[in-house]
């Protein structure tokens, strides 16, 4: 428990966004190395899903996300990732999509 210091600033707050992701690439295909590599870091808080196409649109927070003000929307971002020298798979950046 923290107790009587001043808590740091909280700069994950304020990098809010949201990905799309195929449906089929968690319920049909799941990929450890692929989640591990997305979700190591990007925190989704909410996820939204229509009956009528198989995308799902994730909203969160990442350290690799830009800040943005309280009023803005959540800006969208395109997940890369990368496979690396010894087999493994890494989160390579995130990129914002143009509005």
């Amino acid at each position: 428990m923290i107790d009587n210091m001043e808590a740091p600033e909280n700069d994950l707050k304020n990098r809010k966004g949201k990905i799309k992701l195929n449906r089929y690439l968690i319920r049909e295909d799941p990929n450890e190395k692929q989640l591990k590599a997305l979700f190591s870091n990007f925190f989704p808080v909410n996820i939204e899903t229509t009956p009528w196409d198989d995308i799902m649109i994730i909203h969160g927070y990442s350290p690799l996300f830009r800040k943005i003000n309280e009023e803005e929307m959540y800006p969208e971002y395109i997940a890369y990732l990368k496979s690396n020298d010894d087999l493994s798979i890494s989160l390579d950046r995130m990129e914002e999509v143009a509005s």
